[in-house]
């Protein structure tokens, strides 16, 4: 349908419209795909729309035209014009998809909607790279670096003999894959610092985007290349924050919650849940898509729609809550799907359960979204004592760790299990494998198939077992191996998968053991040491790892140290008061599995090849760079003998006159003479 004719229609309906534009052109409606009649049957069919109009929705028309070509044959659409705007929505939701006969199903626009669409031009054209006009800082132009060097910041307080504390952060490029310095400030590019920038701590945002500190009376967001402020978030006092997975929403807590937009700056809901001190989780739990966010309260799972302003989602409209589930203890959302999780104990003879749910969105002819809940998995336990839940990062499957108390004559001891669900297998098969002693670790590898668990009967002897899944669908859980006798109780991954390390922490270790393992060979590739170590931090390329002492654990050997996946000592620095480091992270790549097949496999000659050629010029470089420096030292020290040897001959009239009144033997004369001749004898070779 074209502007010009509709320009050309009735001049009834020209008139409304232009009298009326700024008022009827939202209570316009455009009726589609009707019966083409002629002259002698349009009053018939203008009637019969009418009264099909008031009788789906109840409202007037106040003008109904149908279009006519040149011979006075309609031309299949109809403007329809309402009171109010909320009419023609209505109306327009109502009939949209409505079927007359087989011939004829209505398919209807609101005219605004219409006009917006009608000057799209016929051919597309890409838009332009503008920055956006409320940002002037390219809020990504770390992943443009040439070198794909990964960014990461320190926090410490600097020894000061004044009575307020400064506390010092710094922002630095790891430098390390762009050369072949050791010492640590040519590896740790200083990019920005600033004193007292936070006074809690300071925390990327999850996709790297932002910097977040804080203040007294809220908390900042900073980006860009000059670290500019990207808004200002007032909550007093506020102790702890929750970012939703893609940075759209934000949560600050502390006497009470707020959940913000971050792009607006807008508090979208205020909910009374008072921080309860150190170790406090959220209550509220994100979906992957950041349209659901769920909480626990006393019997029931309250799940509030983002999308509809943070509002909670009723199936029954007598009832304030989502789903009644009388004794529910845990829920917990997949990373990839719009699936969750819950447990509920055992009680009144009836067993514990674990049970998988799906939220299924549909979309209403009128546009609403509708959601229902499917139970798409269950499994049922006894003599549970309790249950944790992880997903895997990809959302393949689901482990369950089930923990029963077993009682001997020796005792009582924790035993565990644990309950594998295969989310991507058609009936959701679950397995079973069953420890006769407790787990003190467990965890998925973050892209691949294995899991890996540090098990023992106490906290001192103790074993890591390496388990596959197997195939995603249709796989089988397999023990790939178990390793005793180890000091260690604490497990981090590569970000990238393959590469583990194990780190035996706190009580009763305290960093005496670092184990760096290759799981794909079960190869322990090294064993190192960071006494009293508090925290670990891989990068996001996970070729780099960071262990540090906090002050906030520890008041002594605060520090860190960066190692490679392979646990090559990178650097170290020890400071008095040493409190966080952590790495930027990187968004999730855009490629496909597929692409990364084709990266790894097809390409991997050719890349290797300029990776070579680089890692060669750089070690050219640095040859050069060492030769010249000893090439000048040589030139200095040549300068030097030669300034010696002239102010020697300048003086040799006058040794010879002394030495001829005093008597002197001569033998300073020789040996003067014997070092002048081994200097200018020497040679000095640059190699």
């Amino acid at each position: 349908m074209s502007g010009s004719t509709f320009e050309h229609e009735d001049q009834r309906v020209v008139e409304y419209v232009n009298k009326n534009v700024d008022k009827s052109k939202d209570s316009l409606v455009i009726i589609d795909n009707t019966p083409k009649v002629d002259p002698s049957k349009i009053a018939k069919l203008s009637g019969f729309l009418r009264d099909k109009i008031k009788d789906k929705t109840s409202h007037q028309a106040i003008v109904l035209k149908l279009p006519q070509d040149e011979a006075g044959i309609t031309l299949g659409f109809a403007f329809v014009a309402f009171e109010t705007r909320t009419q023609a929505e209505e109306v327009q939701r109502t009939l949209n998809g409505w079927r007359m006969d087989k011939s004829h199903q209505f398919k209807t626009n609101m005219f605004s909607d219409w006009a917006r669409f009608k000057d799209t031009p016929e051919e597309y054209s890409p838009p332009s790279l503008e920055m956006d006009t409320f940002c002037e800082e390219n809020l990504y132009e770390y992943l443009c670096d040439a070198g794909s060097r990964e960014q990461y910041f320190i926090r410490y307080a600097n020894p000061s003999t004044k009575k307020e504390v400064e506390h010092q952060m710094k922002i630095f490029w790891n430098d390390y894959q762009v050369t072949n310095a050791t010492d640590q400030t040519d590896i740790m590019k200083l990019v920005y610092e600033r004193v007292n920038w936070t006074t809690l701590f300071a925390k990327w945002s999850p996709l790297g985007t932002y910097l977040v500190t804080f203040t007294e009376k809220g908390l900042n967001l900073w980006g860009g290349e000059k670290w500019t402020s990207m808004g200002h978030f007032p909550h007093n006092e506020v102790q702890l924050i929750d970012w939703s997975p893609k940075e759209k929403y934000l949560i600050t807590w502390a006497s009470e919650l707020i959940v913000w937009d971050v792009q607006l700056g807008k508090k979208i809901r205020r909910v009374q849940a008072p921080y309860t001190g150190a170790g406090a989780r959220c209550p509220f739990k994100w979906s992957h898509d950041e349209q659901f966010l769920a909480k626990l309260s006393e019997d029931n799972i309250l799940l509030y729609d983002l999308e509809k302003g943070m509002k909670l989602h009723q199936p029954d409209k007598e009832r304030t809550t989502t789903i009644y589930m009388p004794g529910i203890k845990n829920l917990e959302w997949s990373p990839t799907d719009n699936y969750f999780c819950y447990w509920v104990p055992e009680a009144n003879n009836t067993p514990a359960r674990v049970t998988l749910v799906e939220v299924v969105t549909k979309t209403k002819p009128d546009g609403t979204k509708d959601y229902t809940f499917n139970n798409i998995a269950q499994r049922n336990l006894y003599r549970v004592q309790n249950i944790r839940m992880t997903w895997h990062p990809q959302g393949h499957f689901l482990a369950c760790k089930v923990e029963r108390i077993k009682k001997s004559q020796a005792g009582s001891t924790i035993v565990s299990a644990y309950e594998l669900f295969r989310i991507r297998h058609k009936d959701r098969a679950v397995e079973t494998i069953e420890l006769p002693e407790q787990v003190i670790a467990f965890d998925f590898e973050p892209r691949g198939h294995r899991f890996a668990l540090i098990h023992g009967p106490s906290d001192v002897k103790l074993s890591v077992s390496f388990y596959t899944m197997g195939a995603v669908k249709a796989g089988e859980v397999k023990l790939l191996g178990t390793f005793p006798q180890k000091q260690v109780n604490h497990m981090y991954w590569s970000p990238k998968g393959k590469y583990l390390l194990l780190a035996g922490m706190k009580q009763p270790f305290n960093g005496k053991t670092l184990e760096f393992w290759n799981v794909d060979e079960l190869d322990l590739i090294n064993t190192c040491e960071h006494f009293m170590c508090s925290n670990v931090n891989w990068d996001a390329s996970g070729r780099f790892v960071t262990t540090f002492v906090s002050q906030v654990y520890h008041q002594m050997e605060n520090g860190m140290k960066m190692w490679t996946f392979q646990g090559k000592l990178v650097t170290q620095r020890k400071m008095e008061k040493f409190y966080q480091f952590e790495w930027r992270p990187r968004p999730a790549t855009l490629l496909t599995d597929k692409d990364l097949k084709v990266v790894k496999n097809k390409n991997r000659p050719q890349w290797e090849k300029k990776y070579a050629e680089e890692e060669t010029w750089i070690l050219e470089k640095d040859e050069r760079e060492r030769k010249e420096r000893m090439s000048s030292d040589l030139k200095k020290y040549r300068n030097t003998v030669n300034s010696i040897r002239d102010h020697f001959k300048k003086q040799h009239a006058d040794r010879k006159r002394l030495q001829a009144e005093t008597g002197f033997s001569g033998e300073f004369t020789t040996a003067i003479t014997s070092a002048e001749e081994m200097v200018e004898k020497k040679e000095v070779r640059i190699e």
